[in-house]
């Protein structure tokens, strides 16, 4: 029965290969929704990779989220527009971005400041902001959110902050200047990544304390374990490798392009996305082998949508979206000065674009404006400050702003916003 459904797919898909958008919908939708066995579903992945497809829109309810490293903020934009729900100031130096279990927190790293900022997603304010250990570099959160895990590259160590009592912080030393961390489903292991001991150090959560260090050579860059919580993925020289979760032994190594520094799975487990020193790979985890490679610049950030149906990879002061197979769908964004991170989750509020004042110069939307909004319309007027920051100064929304546009700015503020 299973050989002839096979015969059966492969034969529609040589008789409907022509049938651009219909057929890539079936094959996206079979995908997704089948529960047959793993196998067949990689043959349906092969004949996708052939055929063109229309890009279903996100959901409305999904945010992106950016970290501007260079005007510490949190952008938070709708991943179809890339239009601002929320430009929140966060502290010095915002670095990783984790969010809560139920989607009412996102929790920034600030590498500066040495504290992790809390922010509340149903009106994206700025809550206290926790401390944390010298340098944080990446952090997760407790699959009941009780707990943040934040890796401080400064002190060599894992920091547990309790989020209730934040004061009650235990650090677990685990090598020299860790980087980036991940946590088993059930939340029981992390497993942290060591570069300059090439080594990823697995913490046990509950005891505190560290219960292996796996050699991995050639510098482990980053890790991320599988939904299930079966595998965890880690890049290292110029190579992708399994970890077994339960075992905690390596398993299989994949040859990938060279310097590879982020690694990504897909929500359903099925696709693995490493982000290299020059492309973008896409690799079928149950055959443990590349499907795509995209050519791309250095790039430092790397995040896959929770319906799985984008990847986004940020460069410095531009953001590059994928379909989940690779392929760019829209155009490159320039959203701010030095990307640290991107994020893309659920939350309670949903990620409507807030509106565009029509007074020249209202950033803030109040029908007012004051000297730091015209500082503020001045600096992207010399392109030292990114559009979103304040679209109401662009008044004839070509994507600038002039002297006339910078002009009217300062009439509002001297006269008031015109009825």
């Amino acid at each position: 029965m299973r050989q002839q459904r096979l015969h059966s797919f492969i034969a529609f898909g040589q008789e409907n290969r022509g049938k651009r958008h219909s057929l890539s919908a079936f094959f996206l939708g079979w995908y997704q929704r089948s529960r047959i066995n793993r196998h067949l579903k990689t043959l349906g992945l092969a004949l996708l990779f052939l055929a063109p497809w229309k890009i279903t829109p996100s959901p409305a309810e999904i945010c992106l989220y950016i970290t501007d490293e260079s005007q510490n903020r949190l952008l938070v934009l709708e991943p179809e527009s890339f239009q601002p729900a929320a430009i929140v100031p966060v502290g010095d130096g915002p670095r990783a971005i984790a969010f809560s279990p139920d989607g009412s927190r996102i929790y920034v790293a600030n590498a500066v400041s040495r504290t992790i900022s809390a922010i509340d997603t149903r009106n994206f304010s700025h809550g206290r902001d926790l401390p944390s250990g010298r340098d944080p570099r990446d952090l997760v959160v407790s699959p009941n959110g009780a707990h943040l895990y934040v890796t401080n590259g400064s002190s060599d160590a894992v920091s547990i902050i309790d989020v209730a009592t934040p004061a009650k912080r235990v650090e677990v030393p685990v090598g020299n200047a860790p980087r980036n961390l991940a946590i088993t489903p059930d939340g029981r292991f992390l497993f942290v990544v060591v570069p300059l001991d090439n080594i990823v150090t697995v913490v046990d959560t509950a005891a505190a304390a560290v219960v292996r260090r796996l050699n991995v050579p050639g510098g482990p860059s980053d890790i991320e374990v599988s939904p299930e919580g079966t595998t965890a993925y880690v890049v290292h020289a110029s190579q992708v490798s399994e970890i077994d979760v339960a075992d905690q032994t390596l398993g299989r190594s994949l040859r990938v392009a060279s310097s590879p520094r982020r690694v990504a799975v897909s929500p359903d487990g099925l696709l693995l996305y490493v982000l290299t020193g020059s492309s973008l790979q896409v690799i079928d985890t149950s055959l443990f082998a590349i499907g795509t490679t995209t050519p791309l610049k250095a790039s430092r950030a790397l995040a896959v949508s929770p319906n799985n149906r984008r990847v986004y990879v940020a460069q410095a002061s531009d953001l590059y979206v994928f379909d989940e197979i690779g392929r760019p769908v829209a155009p490159q964004v320039t959203l701010g000065k030095l990307i640290s991170d991107v994020a893309v989750a659920n939350v309670e509020r949903g990620c409507n674009p807030a509106p565009v004042s029509t007074c020249p110069g209202d950033c803030s939307g109040d029908r007012q404006v004051d000297i730091n909004e015209i500082i503020t319309a001045v600096r992207i007027a010399l392109d030292d400050e990114i559009l979103l920051a304040c679209r109401a100064a662009d008044t004839d929304r070509d994507g600038h702003v002039s002297i006339d546009e910078l002009v009217a700015a300062v009439r509002a503020a001297l006269t008031g916003c015109p009825r």
